[in-house]
């Protein structure tokens, strides 16, 4: 594909004699919040269904990569050819119903497969959690970890109910148990915690602004009467426009996950 090349050859020059200095001074350390960064912007034009923010993001995500393997390549780590030919290789690997004429029955035999091919590749891991990246954000992290719990463990709710009435526990361990209780409700329903939440705040977040314009408005229109804290809110009444907005108004975010035991995301 040209349009690859031509990224490619933006990237290398950026790096190359004569290229940006800022640009030739990252390492693989220091180029990490720029990717978590366009990777959460990515997020952000996926939960609002926004096609030209999304497009925009992937490409600024997809340099970010071109950007991480120019520079494992400067180091002597690896090539971008070992980079796409691991990554073929692997989903060749994952999908045998489509690569190597295995019949499957049904999406949750897609996942099992998987989930085996994943073990075969993996066995050098210790424990069932190794695979977990300890980099997530806690919410995501606490959901593969109940989903652990979830497989291995037939009575998981009364485990995660009895581990939080130890009387020791302090009341932060204890709130953290019942964060962990609410995650696994979550996945019970097929819902994704980290969505849901992300959801809900988008929604709120609207409202808190439509709240803070509104005591503007009346702020002005009342010849610089009194001005009210926006989290305080406006008097109750039948007309109040916060009321009329949802709690959750995120267009393109679809907070199921499906098969709530579905680990497939993981690589």
């Amino acid at each position: 594909m040209r349009e690859f090349e031509k990224l490619k050859e933006v990237c290398d020059r950026l790096h190359g004699p004569g290229g940006c200095p800022w640009d030739r001074q990252q390492t693989l350390s220091s180029i990490r919040p720029y990717i978590l960064e366009e990777i959460h912007e990515l997020l952000e034009g996926l939960d609002e269904g926004d096609p030209e923010k999304i497009l925009e993001e992937l490409g600024d995500c997809f340099f970010q990569l071109l950007f991480c393997a120019k520079l494992g390549e400067i180091a002597g780590y690896f090539t971008l050819s070992r980079v796409l030919e691991g990554a073929r290789k692997k989903f060749v690997g994952r999908h045998p119903h489509v690569f190597a004429g295995v019949s499957v029955r049904s999406v949750e035999e897609v996942g099992e497969n998987w989930e085996r091919i994943k073990g075969e590749e993996k066995r050098e891991r210790k424990h069932s959690l190794e695979g977990i990246p300890k980099t997530l954000g806690s919410l995501i992290r606490a959901g593969k970890i109940v989903q652990k719990i979830m497989k291995s463990d037939p009575d998981a709710e009364r485990t995660l109910s009895d581990h939080a009435v130890r009387r020791e526990e302090s009341e932060e361990e204890e709130m953290g148990m019942r964060f962990l209780r609410l995650v696994y409700r979550a996945l019970l329903k097929g819902i994704d915690p980290e969505s849901a939440l992300r959801g809900t705040l988008a929604g709120y977040e609207k409202r808190i602004i439509k709240r803070e314009e509104e005591v503007k408005r009346k702020g002005k229109a009342g010849g610089g009467s009194r001005h009210r804290s926006a989290f305080l809110g406006l008097p109750s009444s039948d007309s109040d426009p916060v009321r009329d907005v949802p709690a959750r108004e995120s267009p393109g975010a679809d907070h199921r996950t499906g098969n709530p035991l579905s680990e497939q995301g993981e690589t």
